[in-house]
């Protein structure tokens, strides 16, 4: 199987994007027309047609949606996710990274996209205050001067918050005007990564505890082998995680349907 290396993951993402924004822009045939709106760059009025910061402004929300989404599904760390990208270790590196980017494009669609000032919806202030926290959440779970002072269970609990806010970012996109409800092929794709962002965001946090309990361990001693290298020999309090992986080999291989067995947290 082809890994899917950081070197191809982002150059994919945006090609998907330009494909699918380029094919519906070319195809629309609708009248999108804007009575007022404002913008960082000034105010415009009674605009007919798409104006040029409202593509841009919203190809950088739909490349928010699916980082963010990306970034939640390789947070269940599904074995056959593990495998597209290499391994646990590249995964995570990649979905670190991406968090950082998504930032960046978070900042660039709120200075870019039109704002409508026609109405008011609960979706605008709501997705202001998930743009603000999202930058915070970020830069505390990414930031190495910030994260080294942040215990590891308090820097945990703040980055669990992301999926609420990332349900708020969507919710805000499907209650204010936007481009994207208009072209039928992008909005398929950008509200169908917000259902697979907010779905393994759901699974992680409600189900994966279930489904794989933990195993309590006891450190017994750590080792610095090299600058970027511990080694830690850790002794299992009850049920250890060969054992765990074993039981459930062996049920695996007596069940008659063939299921494989589930893997448990490392």
């Amino acid at each position: 199987m082809r890994i899917l290396k950081q070197e191809l993951y982002f150059p994919l993402i945006i090609s998907i994007h330009f494909v699918m924004w380029a094919i519906d822009l070319a195809m629309y045939e609708g009248a999108y027309v804007e009575v007022r709106a404002d913008t960082f760059f000034g105010e415009y009025a009674n605009y007919e047609g798409i104006h040029p910061l409202r593509i841009v402004g919203e190809v950088f929300s739909s490349w928010v949606v699916t980082v963010f989404a990306f970034n939640f599904l390789m947070a269940t760390r599904a074995r056959w996710v593990e495998r597209v990208f290499g391994g646990l270790d590249k995964m995570y590196l990649i979905h670190r990274r991406s968090g950082v980017i998504a930032v960046v494009l978070l900042l660039a669609h709120f200075i870019t996209v039109p704002r409508d000032l026609t109405a008011f919806t609960i979706g605008k202030p709501l997705g202001f205050y998930a743009f603000l926290l999202i930058i915070v959440g970020v830069i505390l779970a990414a930031a190495p001067p910030l994260k080294a002072k942040i215990r590891y269970n308090s820097w945990l609990k703040v980055h669990r918050f992301m999926g609420p806010l990332y349900v708020m970012g969507v919710v805000h996109a499907l209650m204010v005007n936007n481009l994207i409800k208009e072209l039928p092929l992008t909005r398929m794709y950008v509200f169908g990564m917000a259902a697979l962002g907010i779905g393994s965001w759901a699974y992680r946090t409600f189900l994966y505890g279930r489904l794989h309990p933990e195993l309590p361990y006891t450190l017994v001693s750590a080792k610095r082998l090299d600058d970027r290298t511990v080694e830690l020999r850790m002794k299992a309090q009850g049920e250890s995680l060969a054992s765990r992986r074993g039981s459930l080999r062996s049920s695996g291989s007596r069940n008659s349907t063939g299921a494989s067995s589930t893997r448990s947290p490392s």
